[in-house]
């Protein structure tokens, strides 16, 4: 009888054993030795390389630990994982952190300085639609000015808005009417600027190539031709259009679309 209890309260308690998740404790400790081995490989001469990519090594782990096993999710942590996966030559994995940074730090000049290195060691290149050149230059500040920047606009544009308006009511004048109007504009440009960002952040399902190289098919199977004559790269971004079973769907920065297995892939959200 006794072991009967026995077995039914590990069967019960297991699940949860198996589930549970790391305390505040073994988080920070985890964070502050993946900090340590960073550190330490980089400060080691390039005559030990083999040496710092066994450090960074026990750092990527660290980190992925953390991620895996606690609701611990903020921007820092991603970055430095992003940072190691450089080091460790996994330009895959570092962009994929990058931008799941990117979504808890939009604003941040570092993150967005390494990440814009990242992509320029991509391999990977493609034509942009003649369409997009043409709303890149119409829409410039949409594309080449940062969020915070577009964010810091806006609300000064905002404020300079509603004091010409609340102005203009103890001061008619032509002019005080003209200004209004003329910050509406960009004020409203702005704003759909902004509500763009948020909803691509909100509806597109983005991810990266996390795979050294990778063959595109038109279709989802290996009895597919090749999309393409040559494979895919690590780094390479898209956005995912549809799964079918073990393969995706997807949709590359110049509009092309193809086919890759899924496990050559992972989800930026």
């Amino acid at each position: 009888m006794m072991k009967r209890k026995i077995i039914c309260f590990l069967a019960i308690m297991l699940p949860v054993w198996c589930t549970a998740q790391l305390t505040d404790g073994q988080i920070r400790d985890l964070c502050q030795e993946a900090e340590k081995c960073f550190r330490e490989a980089v400060e080691l001469p390039s005559s030990e390389y083999a040496r710092a990519q066994e450090l960074y090594g026990q750092a990527a782990r660290r980190y992925e630990k953390v991620l895996a096993e606690s609701s611990h999710r903020n921007g820092k942590l991603y970055y430095n994982l992003g940072n190691v996966y450089m080091r460790l030559d996994e330009l895959g994995l570092a962009i994929l952190n990058y931008r799941r940074a990117q979504q808890l730090l939009p604003n941040d000049e570092n993150l967005l300085r390494n990440l814009a290195y990242a992509r320029l060691q991509c391999r990977d290149s493609f034509e942009v639609p003649e369409q997009e050149k043409v709303l890149k230059t119409i829409f410039f500040w949409h594309y080449d000015f940062a969020p915070s920047l577009r964010q810091a606009l806006f609300l000064g544009i905002y404020l300079l808005f509603w004091l010409a308006m609340l102005t203009g009511l103890w001061c008619r004048r032509g002019w005080l009417r003209l200004a209004t109007l003329l910050l509406l504009l960009p004020l409203l440009a702005l704003l759909a600027s902004l509500g763009l960002d948020w909803r691509q952040r909100k509806l597109d399902n983005p991810g990266v190539i996390v795979s050294k190289e990778v063959i595109a098919r038109q279709g989802d199977a290996t009895t597919y031709a090749e999309a393409f004559q040559e494979p895919l790269h690590a780094g390479t971004e898209f956005t995912i259009l549809q799964r079918r079973q073990d393969w995706a769907e997807i949709r590359l920065p110049g509009g092309q679309t193809c086919w890759i297995p899924g496990n050559s892939l992972m989800t930026v959200n």
